[in-house]
C-alpha cells in the first residue's frame, strides 16, 4: 500500500519539519544560554600550612554564559584545623550542586634551636671554642626537614666582639628564621654573695657585696633581682624588705654566672610597755603610761577589778581608785599587732603625806667607838631625833626606857610603846600607836619580841613593827615574824636591828614573798665599814599606800652608838 504525497504537501512537511527544528535548536540555545556557568579555583587546589599558620582563601571564579559574576552565589563547606595537623577539605558549591574541592594540609613543624640563643666564648678560659649547637627542623611525624634550613654567618672566636647566626627554614611559600648570638670576650666566671641568707624586719635595709673572679674582664656588668619585689626589692645590692615573707636575690653576669641569697622578712614584734602610776587627784593627768615600739595607736580599755570584767565609764579613770588596763596594738604592715592583758596601770590617790621613818639601835650609855666621851644624856639622842627629822622610829636596845621616852618627846615624838623584856625596843611616833602589841619571838639565844602598833596617816591604817633578832638566830626568828606578818593585810613598815651581814638571801627567802620592799638599810657599820650591811634595815608592804621615795644614813656610831641611824622618806597615800 503506498501513501501518495504530492509535490504541494511534501513542501509543506519540510517548512513544517525544518519549523520545528528551529523551535528546538532555538529553545535548546535559551536553555543552555540560562543554566551555562564555569567555576574556576584560583590558586594551588593543594595547600600546605604550618604550626598554625592562618589560611587564606585564594578564592576563585565563576561566571555565566554573558559573562556575569556569579561568584556570590558559591558556598563554601570547610573542616580546618590550623591548630591540629591533617588533611582537611574545602567544598565550593552552587546552589546544592559541587562545584570543585581544595585539598588543605596542617603541618606541625618544630623548628628551634639546640642549646641557647645566646652563646658566651670566654677567652679568659683556655680551649674555650665556639661549638655550633645546631637546630631542629621535623614535623609532628617526626620527618626531618633540616635539609630545608640555611645557615648564615660564622664566629671568630678568637676576636673580640658579637657575631650573629642566622637559620633560615624554607618549605614551599612558608618560611621564619631564627637568630643566635655569640658573645667572644673575657667575662667573670666566679661570682659570689656576701651573705646566703638574711633576716630582715620589714622597712630594714642591707646592703649585699659581690666578689667575682677574675677581676680583669672586658664587661663587668651585673643584673640584680628578687623573685618577688612585694617582699624585698633590689638596686645594685642594695635591698629594702618592704613586707612579711621571702623572697630570693639574684646577681648575674651578662654569661649567665650567678649567685643568690633568701632574704627572710618578719613584722618586728610591736613590743607593749606599761609602766605603772601612782597620781594624786589633783595632778590634772589621770592617764598611765602606754607606750608601744611601733608609735602607732592602740586600744586602751581601763576596769576598776584585777580580773578586768568592770569596765570603768569614760576613756580615762577620774577618781581616787586602782585601775587595770586591757591593750591590743592596731598593728600596720611594719609591726605585728600585740596584746597585753589585763594589767595593773594606775593608782589615783589624794594628795600623799611624806613621812621619814627610822630604826636606831641606841647602845644608850655604850658611848660608841673611838675616843668619845661616856658621858651622854637624854639630850644627846634628843638632838640626833630633831636633826634627822623622824616621825616614826623603831628603836633597840633603849633601856632604860625611861631615858629614852624623855629623848624622844623632847624631840616632838610624844607617842611611845615600850614592851618587856627589859624594855629595850620600843616604837617612837609623832603620829598615835593605836592598837600597840608584843609577841614573843622563837627563842633562840636570848629572848626577843616584834612589837606593832597601828598608825593612822592620810588617812590610811599602816601597820608599824620593831624588832631586835639574836646574833646568829636569823632564821628562827625570820620564821617568827613571818607568821605573824603575813596575816597582817594592811600597809607595813617593818624595821629593826636584824643582826644580818651583807647579802639579800634571807629577805628573798622570808620577806620579798609577802611583798616586802627593801626601803633602807646600813651603807657603813662598825665591824664591815664600807660595805652595805642588812644589819639595821626598813623594809616596806606597800598594798599601794606607799612609795619609797629616799634613804639615808647618818654614821652616829663613832659619837652616840655603835650603830647608825638609818632613815626612810615615805610617800603615804
Amino acid at each position: 500500500m503506498f501513501i501518495r504525497i504530492n509535490g504541494d504537501n511534501m513542501k509543506k512537511n519540510i517548512v513544517i519539519v525544518f519549523l520545528i527544528l528551529v523551535v528546538i535548536i532555538l529553545v535548546g540555545f535559551i536553555y543552555y544560554k540560562k543554566t551555562y556557568y564555569h567555576f574556576e579555583l584560583n590558586g594551588e587546589k593543594e595547600i600546605v600550612l604550618i604550626n598554625g599558620e592562618e589560611y587564606i582563601e585564594p578564592g576563585y571564579i565563576l561566571v555565566d554564559y554573558d559573562n556575569n559574576n556569579l561568584k556570590n552565589n558559591v558556598r563554601e563547606e570547610s573542616n580546618i584545623d590550623i591548630n591540629t595537623a591533617g588533611e582537611y577539605e574545602i567544598k565550593y558549591f552552587f546552589g546544592d550542586k559541587l562545584l570543585d574541592t581544595r585539598k588543605v594540609i596542617v603541618k606541625k613543624m618544630t623548628f628551634k634551636l639546640n642549646g641557647e640563643e645566646i652563646v658566651y666564648v670566654d677567652l679568659n678560659l683556655e680551649n674555650n671554642k665556639y661549638q655550633e649547637l645546631g637546630f631542629i627542623a621535623e614535623d609532628s611525624n617526626g620527618v626531618d626537614f633540616s635539609n630545608h634550613v640555611s645557615i648564615i654567618g660564622n664566629v671568630n672566636d678568637n676576636e673580640t666582639g658579637v657575631y650573629e647566626i642566622k637559620y633560615v627554614l624554607k618549605i614551599d611559600d612558608f618560611e621564619k628564621s631564627l637568630i643566635r648570638k655569640v658573645y667572644v670576650e673575657k667575662f667573670i666566671n666566679e661570682l659570689s654573695l656576701n651573705e646566703d641568707n638574711v633576716s630582715m624586719y620589714v622597712n630594714d635595709t642591707k646592703e649585699l657585696i659581690v666578689s667575682y673572679n677574675p677581676y680583669e674582664v672586658t664587661n663587668k656588668d651585673l643584673f640584680w633581682s628578687s623573685s618577688d619585689d612585694n617582699i624585698v626589692t633590689v638596686n645594685n645590692g642594695s635591698i629594702v624588705a618592704k613586707h612579711e615573707g621571702t623572697a630570693i636575690i639574684s646577681v648575674k653576669t651578662i654569661n649567665n654566672i650567678e649567685s643568690k641569697c633568701m632574704v627572710n622578712v618578719s613584722k618586728k614584734k610591736d613590743v607593749i610597755n606599761i609602766n605603772y602610776q601612782k597620781i594624786a587627784i589633783t595632778s590634772e593627768k589621770k592617764e598611765a603610761i602606754i607606750t608601744n615600739l611601733s608609735g602607732i595607736d592602740m586600744n586602751i580599755t581601763y576596769y576598776s577589778d584585777d580580773k578586768c570584767q568592770d569596765k570603768i565609764d569614760g576613756l580615762i579613770p577620774n577618781e581616787i581608785g586602782t585601775y587595770y588596763v586591757i591593750v591590743d596594738s592596731l598593728g600596720n604592715d611594719e609591726y605585728m599587732d600585740s596584746s597585753v592583758s589585763c594589767t595593773k596601770a594606775l593608782t589615783i590617790t589624794k594628795e600623799p603625806v611624806t613621812i621619814r621613818v627610822g630604826t636606831f639601835n641606841i647602845g644608850q650609855y655604850k658611848c660608841g667607838t673611838g675616843s668619845v666621851s661616856c658621858k651622854i644624856t637624854y639630850k644627846d639622842f634628843s638632838n640626833e631625833f630633831k636633826k634627822m627629822n623622824v616621825d616614826i622610829v623603831g628603836v633597840q636596845e633603849a633601856e632604860p626606857s625611861s631615858q629614852t621616852q624623855k629623848a624622844a618627846i623632847n624631840a616632838g615624838l610624844t607617842s611611845t610603846y615600850f614592851k618587856t623584856p627589859a624594855s629595850t625596843v620600843g616604837i617612837l611616833s609623832k603620829y598615835a600607836l593605836n592598837n600597840t602589841s608584843s609577841t614573843s619571838l622563837k627563842k633562840c639565844r636570848e629572848s626577843r619580841v616584834i612589837e606593832k602598833a597601828i598608825v593612822n596617816i592620810n588617812g590610811v591604817n599602816i601597820s608599824v613593827y620593831n624588832t631586835h633578832f639574836s646574833p646568829k638566830c636569823y632564821n628562827e626568828h625570820f620564821s617568827s615574824i613571818v607568821s605573824i606578818i603575813k596575816k597582817d593585810l594592811n600597809p607595813a613598815i617593818l624595821m629593826g636591828d636584824f643582826n644580818i651581814g651583807s647579802g639579800t638571801e634571807l629577805y628573798e627567802k622570808y620577806l620579798k614573798p609577802l611583798g616586802y620592799e627593801i626601803a633602807s638599810m646600813n651603807e657603813k657599820h662598825s665591824g664591815i665599814e664600807g660595805k652595805i650591811s642588812y644589819c639595821d634595815s626598813i623594809y616596806i608592804k606597800s598594798n599601794d599606800h606607799i612609795d619609797i621615795i629616799g634613804r639615808e644614813t647618818d654614821l652616829t656610831y663613832k659619837r652616840l652608838s655603835d650603830h647608825n641611824f638609818i632613815i626612810a622618806t615615805l610617800n603615804i597615800y
